[in-house]
């Protein structure tokens, strides 16, 4: 006699265009966190399915190759279909999901258009790090359709059962804008601890690799080539460590950062820094990177270096940052704390590892990776996920069987 198989509890996930847009590094953003938390989810009693606003990227062929189905729609800034918003709703009628989880703002405004069909879906939604003004700013970087989608969202916040940040910086910043503190909660950004790790040996072939002198003393920094990473202030601290110190190289990487670039090497100019410094652009292998360096820094303006630093810190490597929101948490004291956007105060953190004695550097070393490890890692926050998973699962289940009793009492009446 052939049992039932038990209903399996569904998942939509809707993720939005800028959680899946290269830039970043690869342990960077929301979208970093899919890939392993929907790779740990038990097929036997979850069922999940994707839609991806953000159809080509590389995120959603991944998904795929685990056997995941994803659906590609165009609901995004520079690709924007009418006629996805009806397959948006035909996706959800037909896949009847227990629960939507919406990853980033358009994501989560997508979610506005399929709350009717006659049911209430519970939802979770994970907020990006960063949030727009609600006013226009003078630089002009906050655009109008952000500002709406922003203000739109805190009027529909209170539909969500979870509101997940990926910091306690995020969870305020969003709170000072009126999303209902009750319903939030941190999650922190995860970095995979079994992937980065101290491995001289990788780091050194690296530093062979690239022709570096046995005596270097490496400054590396991966971060795209965007305003936001202010190569300016990093280039501009570097030039003037290396007038008095010779033993002094540069490894860089990231979108964008190449000899081909015609920003980057005017930012390098012709001098001494250009010959020491090597451009590696989209570098794969980021555990060789960061074991090659003596140092690690992000000149970031705002948090976007978080994970760099977080994993550098894994690698055993000392860390200079600028302290901004995520990046402040990431380093909390084992890390140099320095001012934004100020070559200066960067060169000085610089200096302060360069110059610290070899005991306290491995003491900082030691308590940086432990720090890591207890609040910054990946498999940390994807079982946090799956906790709130398997609680929403619980609910559903106390409510269906209340349900049912209910409708058993009065059929019995």
């Amino acid at each position: 006699m052939n049992e039932t198989a038990e209903p399996k509890f569904r998942i939509l996930h809707l993720l939005s265009a800028s959680q899946v847009t290269p830039g970043q590094s690869a342990s960077a953003g929301l979208g970093a966190q899919l890939m392993p938390l929907l790779s740990r989810i038990d097929p036997e009693h979850f069922e999940l399915r994707v839609i991806n606003f953000a159809p080509g990227e590389k995120q959603a062929a991944l998904l795929r190759q685990c056997g995941i189905p994803v659906f590609d729609l165009e609901l995004s800034r520079t690709r924007f279909s009418v006629g996805a918003l009806g397959a948006l709703r035909r996706q959800v009628a037909s896949f009847k999901p227990d629960l939507i989880h919406a990853w980033g703002h358009t994501a989560q405004l997508a979610t506005r258009l399929v709350s009717g069909a006659g049911r209430s879906i519970p939802m979770i939604w994970s907020m990006p790090g960063k949030a727009p003004r609600l006013e226009a700013g003078k630089d002009g970087q906050d655009r109008w359709l952000d500002r709406l989608k922003l203000k739109t969202l805190i009027k529909q916040s209170n539909r969500p059962e979870h509101l997940v940040y990926g910091s306690s910086s995020s969870a305020a910043h969003y709170a000072r804008l009126g999303f209902p503190e009750a319903a939030g909660c941190v999650i922190n950004m995860g970095v995979d601890i079994e992937r980065f790790k101290p491995d001289a040996r990788v780091g050194q072939q690296l530093r062979t690799q690239l022709k570096l002198e046995a005596s270097a003393f490496v400054i590396g920094m991966h971060a795209p080539f965007m305003p936001e990473s202010d190569y300016a202030s990093f280039v501009r601290a570097t030039a003037e460590l290396i007038k008095y110190h010779p033993e002094i190289y540069v490894i860089v990487a990231g979108r964008g950062v190449q000899r081909g670039n015609s920003g980057v090497m005017a930012l390098l100019g012709g001098g001494t820094l250009a010959t020491r410094t090597s451009l590696l652009g989209e570098w794969s292998d980021l555990n060789a990177f960061f074991n090659a360096c003596d140092v690690v820094c992000s000149s970031a303006l705002n948090d976007s270096g978080a994970a760099m630093l977080a994993s550098a810190m894994l690698c055993g490597v000392p860390v200079v940052g600028t302290g901004k929101g995520l990046q402040g948490e990431v380093m909390f004291k084992q890390g140099i704390t320095i001012e934004p956007g100020s070559p200066t105060a960067l060169a000085r953190g610089i200096t302060r590892i360069l110059e610290m004695p070899a005991e306290r550097r491995a003491h900082l070393i030691d308590t940086a990776r432990a720090h890591v490890i207890n609040n910054h890692s990946l498999q940390s926050s994807v079982q946090k996920y799956l906790g709130l998973y398997l609680q929403m699962m619980h609910k559903q289940e106390m409510a269906t069987a209340a349900q049912a009793l209910k409708l058993q009492r009065a059929a019995n009446r």
